[in-house]
Parts: C-alpha cells; sequence; structure tokens
C-alpha cells in the first residue's frame, strides 16, 4: 500500500511545452514564428525548440541565436536532427518523481506530424526516449492558421535583394538593431546574388 507521501508525490505535475524541430533562420516567415512563439509561451511549464542542424546562409548556431532573441531568453533552444531528441531533452529535465504532461506545439500545417509523433511516444517508438514516457500528451497549433500577419520568407528574401533594409528591419523585428538586421540582410543579398540562395524555394 502506498504512503502518504508517495501518493502526493504522484500527483504533483510537472509540465513541459516543446516545439520539436524548426528550420528558423533570419529569412523565415516572421508571423509564423511570432505566432509558434506565442503560443509557446502561453503554455505551461519549461520551453524547449528544436533547431534543425541544417545550414544554408545561417549556421545552426546563428539561426538559434535569431529564434532566442525573437522569442525570448526563457526559451531552451538547441540544435538537432530530430523532433525526438528536443522531446527527450525536455523530459530528461524534468524532476524525476510526478506526473509529466507534454505539450506539442506546431504550425497548423504540421498537425498530422504532431498526431504521428504522439502516436509513437503513446507507443513507445521514439528511440531518443528509450523506456521513458510522458503520462499525458497535448498538441497545440496557433490561432491564425493562415499566417495572414507577418511576413513570408520569400518576402523577406525579396526585401534583402532589393535592398530594402527599412522592410528587413521591420519583419526581422525591432529586438534587432539596425546594425544587426543590416548585416544579416547584407548576408542574405550576397547569397541571392551568387545563386546560392533562391528568392523563391
Amino acid at each position: 500500500m502506498k504512503t502518504l507521501n508517495q501518493f502526493m508525490t504522484e500527483q504533483i505535475i510537472h509540465h513541459t511545452s516543446v516545439v520539436p524541430l524548426v528550420g528558423f533562420s533570419p529569412l523565415s516567415h516572421m508571423g509564423h514564428a511570432q505566432d509558434l512563439g506565442n503560443t509557446l509561451s502561453s503554455l505551461p511549464g519549461s520551453k524547449h525548440v528544436g533547431i534543425s542542424a541544417k545550414t544554408d546562409v545561417f549556421s545552426p548556431e546563428e539561426r538559434k541565436n535569431v529564434l532566442k532573441k525573437q522569442w525570448g531568453s526563457n526559451i531552451n533552444a538547441e540544435v538537432n536532427t530530430s523532433g525526438g531528441s528536443t522531446i527527450a531533452n525536455a523530459f530528461n529535465s524534468m524532476p524525476k518523481t510526478g506526473k509529466k504532461v507534454l505539450h506539442i506545439v506546431v504550425g497548423s500545417d504540421r498537425r498530422d506530424f504532431a498526431e504521428g509523433l504522439k502516436k509513437s511516444l503513446d507507443a513507445g517508438k521514439i528511440k531518443e526516449m528509450g523506456d521513458n514516457k510522458f503520462d499525458e500528451v497535448y498538441i497545440h497549433t496557433p490561432k491564425d492558421e493562415n499566417r495572414s500577419h507577418g511576413m513570408s520568407g520569400t518576402k523577406m528574401r525579396q526585401s534583402a535583394s532589393d535592398g530594402d533594409i527599412e522592410t528587413f528591419h521591420k519583419h526581422l523585428g525591432s529586438m534587432f538593431s539596425r546594425k544587426e538586421a543590416q548585416s544579416m540582410m547584407d548576408r542574405t543579398k550576397t547569397a541571392i546574388d551568387s545563386s546560392k540562395l533562391k528568392i523563391k524555394r
């Protein structure tokens, strides 16, 4: 029979909120980034975001720093090759005892991906999790499903190609100085001019 202390310990609920894997860089859809970041911040527990290890104009580490500046310093952003790694790291950061609840945050267009991830978690098929399991898993998507605000990555790249620093800086975010925005725009324009980066992709 469980002691009162054991029962009380098991009733403590711990939450963690995770965006499994994103490829955000200064060239991403700023409205979508804002939606995901706001949704994540509204959820309980620690916040974890997996940054894709792919490299374009900006290194994974640079993209991680851009995301943390846009979303807030309380985000645990990490460079990963899979969403499973991000989720496992979030689990391992939680206290050993108590009920563990996972909140998965994805864009509306990736709802099916999140559902599949949830099924794999429930079935114990995420290799990075080992034998560990969450007690409950919930999926969350931003309210603005059509991304009706902000600026698309294509338009961000176009503004860089045009040398339009006002537009580029506006949609990169006021948390960046004009000098920082200019530096990122110049690197983007150089990549476009040398055909290393396409405006539409």
